[in-house]
Parts: structure tokens; sequence; C-alpha cells
């Protein structure tokens, strides 16, 4: 069984605090997009297996969020919703 981030999907919106000011942090999207110009064309299970977290172990997409006073920035984790099969 596969699952999927509701934020990537567009169906929830990622409200984040900044550790350090406690004011808004704006999401720049999933934290795997980051690692290199191929990286949103990899597959998401492969590049979740070498990025440093244990996402694809626990469900869970990661997101860069930014703080829009102090610009602190940093990653936060969202839970996937768990879905039907996996067509490709």
């Amino acid at each position: 069984m596969s699952s999927y981030c509701p934020v990537c999907n567009g169906m929830e919106t990622l409200t984040a605090i900044c550790p350090g000011c406690s004011g808004p942090a704006a999401d720049f999207g999933r934290y795997n997009d980051y690692l290199g110009p191929y990286a949103p064309y990899r597959d998401i299970e492969a590049i979740g297996l070498s990025n440093g977290y244990p996402d694809v172990l626990s469900n869970r997409c990661m997101h860069v969020v930014a703080c829009e006073g102090c610009g602190q920035n940093g990653v936060v984790a969202v839970e996937e919703i768990a879905g039907g099969e996996k067509l490709i």
C-alpha cells in the first residue's frame, strides 16, 4: 500500500511556526526537490532513502520551511495519508 502527502497534493496547507521567533514559517516545498537539479524527477521512494531522514520508512514527507520574520529555515515532517495501490 502506498501513501501520499496531503500538502504536496494540495489537500492541506502547511502551517509551521519558527522555533526562533515563534513567527509564521512559509512552506517552500519538498526537501527532496532541493537535493540536485534532477531531484524533482527522481522516484520519491528512491531519493527518500538517501536524504538523511527516515521519511520513507515512517510515511512522512519532509518540507523546507523558512521564517518570514527572522529568516531562519528548517525542515518539518508532514504525516502522509495511506492510499490505494501504487499504479506505477
